[in-house]
């Protein structure tokens, strides 16, 4: 009780709230990719793709892959992370009142999870599909059979995946919401 009452300055500032708005708005506005996945050489990559849920970047040999739609839905995740960091500092500013605790929202703390679960099922979801067996960290390497005309072109590529620190930031910053929402005081004073 005493840490919960030193941590809200004496419920009247929820000082790990304030931490963790200050840090979602952070990774909502960096344009840094949560997970890499390099196939080919580093140098000149056959296909790169650099994903998180603000920003999806993906390149076949050489060329951008552009998908409208993913424009508006990571513009979307944007917004509502920025929305829901805003509300966490609103809340944490006015931690006395009683009606402060609903400002405080786990979406920040179910993104990070949520890419994570997203990340493993598209793996499965190549798999399945097109029998690539893509690792979610470390190296591969990756045999897939190119059509050509009546043949078949057997193909080894190396792939190299890696979970950035961008993600353990999200990642952080939404454990640190989770910590600020259970803080938090319900409109008790000293």
């Amino acid at each position: 009780m005493r840490i919960r009452w030193f941590l809200t300055l004496g419920y009247r500032l929820n000082l790990v709230g304030l931490l963790a708005g200050f840090l979602l708005s952070y990774v909502a506005l960096s344009d840094r990719a949560w997970w890499v996945l390099v196939g080919g050489s580093l140098e000149r990559p056959a296909f790169l793709a650099q994903l998180s849920p603000f920003r999806v970047t993906l390149t076949a040999l050489g060329e951008p892959v552009i998908i409208p739609i993913i424009l508006y839905l990571v513009l979307g995740t944007r917004l509502s992370i920025l929305v829901v960091a805003g509300m966490m500092i609103a809340g944490s500013l006015t931690a006395a009142k009683s009606w402060s605790k609903h400002l405080f929202s786990l979406d920040g703390f179910w993104t990070p999870l949520g890419f994570l679960i997203f990340l493993f099922i598209g793996s499965e979801f190549v798999k399945l599909k097109l029998g690539l067996s893509i690792p979610l960290a470390g190296r591969s390497l990756v045999d897939y059979a190119l059509p050509y005309g009546e043949e078949k072109i057997l193909t080894h590529i190396p792939v190299a995946a890696e979970i950035t620190w961008d993600y353990w930031m999200a990642l952080a910053a939404g454990l640190l919401s989770l910590a600020a929402k259970l803080l938090h005081p319900t409109g008790q004073t000293a």
